[in-house]
């Protein structure tokens, strides 16, 4: 694998490639090296999946510019065979065009097998990574740098969000940068941390309609302003279908089927299983998913049809979760 101080040299070297997988809860770091390879691409692309990429990959024409094409969270393509990711990388890497697959969860070990040279992993960066960000956004004193550094626990995401306080009041004000950022340290209104979205601890309370248990989520979501929930609803898709399997065909069954006919991923199917979907009474195993068949399906169905629409721009982060609410109250 690639660490991030490899990537930027390669990408100030002008050696990085053309093909590259960020994954990663670092989303708003993994936004800036995106937009940094885009750079040398005359258009940049967002695609549904793979299949789309390798068709766009061998089209040509006399006009065609140069594109980088990125992926979001195409959990499908990560179950492909071993031929089928030397196929793909075949095609990107004779390519004059780039791709990126973007992902925010466990990568299977074949994936890594064929991808490896090509993935970065987008944690909780160094101290001087995360400094030289912050001061790419903002000039600051260096012991505002450091506060930045620590209270936002070096996520860039979290900064970014702080950063945008600190030049609305310094533009307001008409004052500094560092005056702004001591003016609003003194009144409280920095270094708040917020809670991260969890898709995880999000679903196990949907799935049985916690409302209590949703509250840190939704909060987490209000306080992001809804940021990037795209991200998330391939995931949201996914536990849905595996509640699905539970529902039609019991605790066993529905695992087995879910595993095996719809391919999903074991871990969180026994997660599921184990720890959420079930409940065992005087020796009798009962279902805590109060959804029925038909309530899932529309649920898989609509979701799937909001990640289209909102990776198009046909319809807001905010809209998707509110538009799930409606149907769950």
């Amino acid at each position: 694998m690639k660490n991030i101080k490899n990537l930027k040299e390669d990408i100030l070297n002008k050696s990085a490639g053309n093909l590259f997988v960020f994954n990663g809860t670092e989303w708003a770091i993994k936004k800036h090296y995106i937009d940094k390879i885009a750079e040398d691409y005359k258009v940049i692309k967002y695609l549904d999946n793979t299949i789309d990429l390798a068709n766009n990959m061998i089209t040509k024409g006399l006009f065609k510019k140069k594109t980088l094409y990125v992926v979001p969270h195409d959990l499908e393509f990560l179950k492909a065979t071993g031929k089928e990711f030397d196929e793909i990388i075949r095609k990107v890497k004779s390519s004059d065009n780039g791709a990126i697959w973007i992902y925010s969860a466990e990568i299977p070990k074949t994936f890594i097998t064929h991808f490896d040279e090509y993935i970065t992993d987008f944690e909780e960066v160094e101290d001087d990574i995360f400094k030289e960000l912050i001061l790419h956004e903002i000039s600051l004193r260096p012991d505002h740098v450091n506060m930045l550094c620590i209270n936002c626990k070096r996520n860039y995401g979290m900064a970014l969000m702080e950063i945008d306080k600190i030049k609305s009041y310094a533009q307001y004000e008409n004052v500094s940068n560092d005056v702004a950022f001591d003016d609003l340290y003194m009144h409280g209104l920095l270094n708040i941390e917020k809670e991260k979205f969890s898709c995880q601890d999000f679903m196990n309370h949907f799935l049985i309609k916690d409302f209590k248990g949703l509250y840190k989520s939704l909060k987490a979501l209000y306080d992001t302003d809804f940021k990037d929930v795209w991200y998330h609803l391939e995931e949201m898709v996914q536990d849905l279908k595996i509640a699905y399997c539970f529902v039609k065909y019991g605790k066993w069954e529905g695992a087995k089927r879910a595993y095996d006919v719809e391919n999903l991923f074991w871990g969180r199917i026994k997660e599921l299983r184990d720890t959420i979907a079930f409940s065992t009474i005087d020796y009798k195993t009962i279902c805590n998913i109060p959804w029925t068949e038909d309530d899932l399906q529309w649920l898989i169905l609509n979701i799937s049809r909001y990640d289209s629409l909102v990776k198009q721009g046909k319809i807001t982060d905010r809209e998707v979760i509110e538009n799930i609410f409606y149907y769950l109250v």
